[in-house]
């Protein structure tokens, strides 16, 4: 078998494993985590009809009574009512206007069309402050394409007919007694790790790391983080083809860095976001949420390093000149 043929099973064997590995990991963060912004919709089954809410909520999260009491004692309102008749119109105001001063009427958009995923809250969080001044006397059907922007026209006229709903905010207590398809949102959901170092949080990055232009305009972003993908895509795959038999680890970690790109990119292509959820504490630190493939890109980077370490003159990552082995039969890839 030629070495281009044993590179690119490699190639391929990387990208299937580590990017489908990604992609599946944030489809269960996106399923299973929650947040103000994203909260997690809970139905009511015909079993779990007549029970209180806190044991339908320990049944579906395993929560435990410390954090039954956070979401009702230590933060009122963590789980709240959804009535999905209350929808508004296509015409209503997007922002509302108090003593001159407006504020956003915030929407439940079930972007993704299924009762199993999580709405968006819109505007989200970050959007407000953004979004207040120049789009603030827009309709609700005017300030959609600006909300979410990665839907098709098709895809956002079904959001807005019919998984578009008035975010009010309707209480919810622990002691309640559901009913069979009742709805309820459960508005912080954190799955913790490793006691007080690692835990599970949902987060989206609509700009790249440490929120870099997170204030630019989502078209901007798009259009720059599309053209940096390619950019870093191309230039990945110029310098794997480039390798020489020798460089084996060099070529795993081209492999594993691209595959974290790729997987990154896909959410960009999706979303306009990129999707985290691994959040890590060090004392009062809060190190910025990431997902798998920013360790495929970590692990790729540090496979170069200990190439360069380990092989010097004839590393990829050398500045001296390159010493190439002669080539004496076949090895492996």
């Amino acid at each position: 078998m030629s070495l281009t043929m044993r590179r690119a099973l490699l190639m391929g064997g990387v990208l299937l494993v580590s990017t489908g590995l990604d992609q599946w990991s944030k489809v269960l963060a996106d399923k299973h985590l929650g947040t103000y912004d994203h909260p997690l919709l809970v139905t009511v089954t015909e079993s779990e009809a007549g029970k209180p809410l806190s044991e339908v909520l320990t049944g579906r999260f395993g929560w435990d009574q410390a954090q039954l009491d956070k979401a009702f004692t230590e933060a009122p309102g963590a789980v709240i009512r959804f009535d999905p008749g209350l929808k508004p119109k296509p015409t209503d105001p997007a922002f509302r206007t108090v003593n001159d001063k407006r504020f956003p009427n915030y929407l439940w958009a079930f972007h993704q069309r299924t009762w199993d995923m999580p709405p968006r809250r819109v505007p989200q969080t970050h959007m407000v402050k953004r979004d207040l001044e120049p789009h603030g006397d827009k309709t609700v059907d005017q300030y959609l394409p600006i909300a979410l922007p990665y839907l098709s026209e098709t895809a956002r006229k079904d959001v807005q007919d019919a998984w578009l709903f008035s975010a009010v905010h309707l209480p919810a207590g622990a002691t309640d007694t559901v009913k069979a398809g009742e709805r309820f949102l459960v508005l912080d959901r954190v799955v913790p790790l490793i006691g007080t170092f690692m835990e599970f949080r949902y987060a989206e990055n609509p700009g790249a790391a440490w929120g870099f232009l997170n204030s630019q305009s989502e078209s901007f972003r798009k259009w720059f983080f599309m053209l940096v993908s390619f950019i870093a895509i191309g230039v990945i795959s110029f310098m794997y083809l480039k390798l020489d038999a020798t460089q084996n680890l060099a070529a795993w970690a081209f492999a594993t860095i691209l595959s974290g790109a790729l997987g990154n990119f896909i959410d960009r292509m999706r979303f306009n976001y990129v999707i985290d959820f691994i959040q890590m504490y060090f004392g009062t630190y809060q190190y910025p949420t990431y997902n798998v493939a920013d360790i495929a890109i970590t692990v790729g980077v540090g496979m170069l390093i200990i190439e360069a370490i380990v092989r010097k003159d004839q590393a990829f990552l050398s500045t001296g000149p390159k010493v190439r082995a002669p080539a004496v039969g076949p090895t492996s890839a």
